[in-house]
């Protein structure tokens, strides 16, 4: 049987004087925690250590393919900034939900290890975080934005997680959290992904420096090169690490290889970039010339509705959609784990405002969803593929015409910008369609709501003349 590769097929690593690694190994495994051969070679460079104390390399970069075990890695080099140092650190991930795994996963293995007393763990809507009640020792979880860091300071270490998705403006609302620690050389940032998109713009950009051999960076990347064959079984062993381990070759060969499109597979599977420029569908530009801030929001008495599901069914969205100006208005108002919130959101929503519609798409996974609706009195209409052509073709001409506007939400504009089509049909209708990991179910929310409302809007204003106007 053919296992993965234990050594990445691009690495640099600068030179260390000693590293605490093979003193910390023992002490994670007799707690429980164990990793794998590459993971601790990962981790024993990650932790070198200058003659002057200092970490040798400040910046990591890990790339491999998904379900290797990449946030192992994470969790090791956290537990040892938890358990053995008094290391303050932010994680995030571009969606709060993968951030708060992560948190789960943690307290999980502190748990197991009988240590549960010793730590304080946070896990509400205000903040999400696990604490070393004896040394001070903090880790704290983020979803990524613009803003999501700010007022933070003095933290020895950042993670980054699923840094495909890594924006600048991110970068800059998070870097300078950490920047106290840089001239004392106790600074070290992390950066975990799997293989970049066309979008993955920032990604690319420290890849880059890594393969050009910029200093200060230690660099692991499994993928299969440029060019390889895909089918061959021993490109697969190459470029997975974990394979023959946790991911078996007959799930790759019938769950992935043979329903998977050739690039995806690529991608997803063999680390290989998608480097070719998607469609543009919605230009990051237009996309924020509907900003609108907080206070602007509309406080509209008539809302439309949408509820929306992953194809697996684990996470929802709601979203809403009214009148502004000679306009529309469109809100994601949640976005996250699980089914059962979405009745009594929708209900408190009802309560409060005049709803007009409630939406979903007749072929989603939402449609598992409906007794629990049915059961609270919630009508929903089902939208046809006719509609949801209509409904997407709609958002886009709108946006195009300035005449829709939305909040100001740096993840839902990622989401919108990297979106692409799919066609639907030979008649030269469309729908929204996912690049890579990105989930666009907060896009498809928006754009069913937006079709439900000015399909209302239509029917209501018969008799009277529509300014055809932007709004900005």
């Amino acid at each position: 049987m053919l296992i993965g590769s234990q050594t990445p097929r691009l690495h640099a690593v600068p030179q260390y004087a000693e590293t605490p690694w093979p003193k910390l190994e023992p002490k994670l495994k007799a707690l429980g925690f164990e990793v794998d051969e590459w993971q601790s070679n990962i981790l024993r460079d990650a932790l070198g250590r200058t003659e002057a104390g200092t970490f040798a390399a400040p910046n990591a970069l890990l790339i491999v393919p998904r379900q290797n075990g990449k946030n192992h890695v994470l969790a090791a080099r956290q537990l040892v900034g938890l358990l053995f140092t008094k290391e303050r650190a932010i994680h995030t991930a571009h969606e709060l939900q993968t951030a708060m795994e992560h948190l789960r996963f943690l307290q999980r293995v502190i748990d197991d290890a009988g240590l549960s007393d010793v730590f304080k763990f946070k896990t509400g809507n205000m903040e999400l975080s696990i604490e070393n009640l004896r040394t001070g020792a903090r880790l704290v979880f983020k979803a990524r934005s613009k803003g999501a860091a700010r007022g933070f300071a003095g933290y020895d270490a950042l993670y980054l997680d699923e840094a495909f998705a890594i924006q600048d403006e991110e970068l800059a609302a998070i870097l300078p959290t950490v920047a106290a620690k840089s001239a004392a050389g106790k600074l070290q940032m992390w950066y975990t992904s799997s293989a970049g998109m066309p979008s993955s713009t920032v990604l690319e950009r420290f890849r880059n420096q890594c393969v050009a051999g910029a200093p200060g960076w230690a660099f692991w990347e499994w993928s299969a090169p440029e060019g390889a064959d895909i089918a061959d079984v021993q490109v697969w062993a190459d470029a997975n690490p974990a394979f023959g381990v946790r991911i078996s070759e007959d799930y790759v060969r019938q769950n992935e290889f043979q329903a998977m499109g050739a690039e995806q597979f690529a991608r997803e599977r063999l680390g290989i970039w998608n480097r070719e420029k998607a469609e543009n569908v919605i230009a990051p530009a237009l996309w924020t010339a509907g900003d609108i801030p907080a206070e602007d929001i509309p406080d509209a008495e008539k809302i439309a509705l949408a509820v929306e599901l992953t194809g697996d069914g684990r996470y929802a969205s709601v979203a809403l959609a009214c009148g502004f100006g000679a306009g529309s208005f469109g809100q994601v108002l949640a976005h996250q784990e699980g089914t059962e919130w979405v009745p009594e959101l929708v209900k408190q929503l009802q309560k409060a405002r005049n709803v007009v519609q409630v939406v979903a798409d007749s072929s989603g996974a939402v449609l598992g969803l409906l007794p629990l609706l049915k059961r609270e009195g919630i009508r929903v209409e089902l939208l046809s593929t006719n509609d949801v052509k209509a409904a997407c073709s709609g958002l886009l001409n709108d946006i195009h015409a300035h005449k829709f506007a939305h909040t100001d939400d740096e993840a839902l504009k990622l989401v919108a910008t990297s979106a692409g089509r799919r066609a639907i049909g030979d008649s030269g209708g469309w729908a929204w369609k996912s690049s890579g990991e990105i989930d666009i179910t907060p896009l498809r929310a928006l754009t069913f709501a937006h079709f439900a409302w000015t399909r209302h809007a239509a029917r209501g204003s018969s008799g009277s003349e529509f300014i055809d106007i932007p709004l900005y």
